[in-house]
């Protein structure tokens, strides 16, 4: 395995029959808002929320996201006014300014902020754990692998991807 990439978490699904993966866990999208927002209590009306700005986080460089994808299929866009590659950055922007910040509930969890349900539908985001089927039965990398997945509580399933 020497020079190549034994394992991938990501929220993707690489199509491809050498790549196998298990659902390591899933988290659902909330937007946040900073606490005593002059607009927002309670409930964020769809068209608020297109309104205020959005803060964005991602470490890719660009594309369409899950929040993107559902807000383009109601037929309206985000105005982002930030965008930044950590969310670890975000809440302390947040606190400073009115914009809206669209993110998962465990990671919202972790901030003094506003939590509320987003105006719309987004699947959850859904993290999981790849690997090249040719090192499946490398000692170092089931050892590695293994200790990954009990640290989230699942089996090896290695399963290739079916687009679920």
């Amino acid at each position: 395995m020497a020079g190549r990439l034994g394992f991938v978490l990501d929220n993707v699904l690489p199509w491809h029959p050498q790549v196998r993966h298990s659902r390591l866990f899933s988290d659902e999208y909330v937007c946040v808002v900073r606490r005593g927002h002059p607009t927002v209590s309670g409930i964020m009306p769809l068209d608020q929320y297109v309104a205020l700005g959005c803060i964005t986080a991602s470490s890719r460089r660009g594309g369409m996201n899950y929040v993107d994808s559902a807000v383009q299929e109601l037929g309206l866009s985000r105005r982002v006014v930030l965008q930044t590659q950590s969310y670890l950055d975000t809440p302390r922007t947040l606190a400073e300014t009115d914009h809206v910040l669209t993110v998962t509930r465990s990671i919202a969890a972790r901030f003094e902020v506003q939590i509320l349900n987003l105006p719309f539908a987004v699947p959850p985001l859904v993290i999981s754990l790849y690997w090249d089927a040719a090192s499946a039965a490398d000692p170092g990398s089931t050892w590695m692998r293994n200790l990954l997945l009990r640290h989230f509580q699942v089996s090896d399933e290695g399963v290739p991807p079916t687009g679920d």
